[in-house]
């Protein structure tokens, strides 16, 4: 199942456009590439219908949004599912179902945390010290705060405000937005901080981790 990541850096303002496709990875600069060049996954050209719709499911009354592809026989059908309602979902992690093969294509993606700076001699050189989406969700209290599917393009947008206290008197926050949109067979996800609420090069999201499949 074909997935398009696109995950601007935490702490630049630049661009970056992950492509996830069958376990190959490329990357380009997104806005410096004609549409017409970039790389794509070939499902994203598949002919079949796809619909984006929001429910609730009746047996446990959880919120969900749908982005379905149904194309004719023998092709595939798809139907990805975001419960909003979930706990890692409400805790800001990237979790996606798929209903027809039952399966989690995406568990516990999202942003590290980075919580030391490394070994380098300088902020941006060495290892860094992060931790996973997992363990930031954890440690961190999460709100989500604004939720909208847009009748016209049908991108869904989850976007999140976060509070850490990496020490007894120093409160940190920082935000993130998720977008989520079917093009074909390939759901498309946009993660992004807002680099104006946090500015820190510690205590501020590191790098977006797509998750494992389930």
């Amino acid at each position: 199942m074909p997935f398009v990541v696109s995950t601007p850096h935490a702490r630049r303002t630049g661009s970056f456009l992950t492509l996830l496709s069958l376990g190959m990875l490329a990357t380009a600069a997104a806005g410096q590439i004609p549409s017409a060049l970039r790389l794509e996954p070939r499902g994203a050209f598949a002919t079949g219908a796809n619909s984006t719709f929001k429910t609730v499911n009746p047996v446990n009354n959880h919120t969900e949004y749908h982005f379905t592809y149904d194309g004719a026989p023998p092709d595939d059908n798809l139907d990805y599912v975001i419960d909003v309602d979930h706990p890692d979902v409400k805790a800001g992690l990237l979790r996606i179902y798929e209903a027809i093969s039952a399966s989690l294509p995406i568990k516990e993606g999202g942003f590290t945390w980075r919580i030391n700076p490394g070994s380098g001699p300088n902020p941006t050189s060495g290892p860094a010290i992060y931790e996973t989406p997992r363990t930031h969700s954890i440690n961190a209290k999460t709100v989500r705060f604004h939720e909208h599917l847009d009748p016209t393009s049908r991108v869904l947008t989850l976007k999140y405000k976060e509070t850490r206290n990496p020490e007894p008197n120093l409160s940190v926050e920082a935000r993130k937005t998720y977008e989520f949109w079917i093009v074909g067979k390939v759901l498309k996800i946009h993660a992004y901080a807002d680099p104006a609420v946090n500015t820190r090069f510690i205590d501020n999201y590191d790098f977006f981790a797509p998750g494992y499949r389930a």
